[in-house]
């Protein structure tokens, strides 16, 4: 997995704990994107969650089209 995104981020200066936050961020989109779409505040494939976490330089987006 950390060469997967290493090759991904290769221009940053990544780091096990950098990939780390990036791997946590992704849940937390991911958790708050299947709460959008339980609540009825999202549906089919509109709207979307997003979340950056400036200290460690990572961002996290869900694809627009994406169930």
């Amino acid at each position: 997995m950390f060469n997967k995104l290493y090759n991904l981020f290769g221009y940053l200066n990544c780091t096990k704990q950098v990939i780390a936050m990036y791997e946590d961020l992704k849940k937390i989109v991911c958790d708050a994107n299947k709460e959008l779409h339980a609540h009825g505040l999202a549906p089919f494939t509109r709207g979307n969650v997003s979340q950056v976490d400036r200290n460690a330089g990572v961002f996290a987006i869900k694809p627009s089209g994406i169930p």
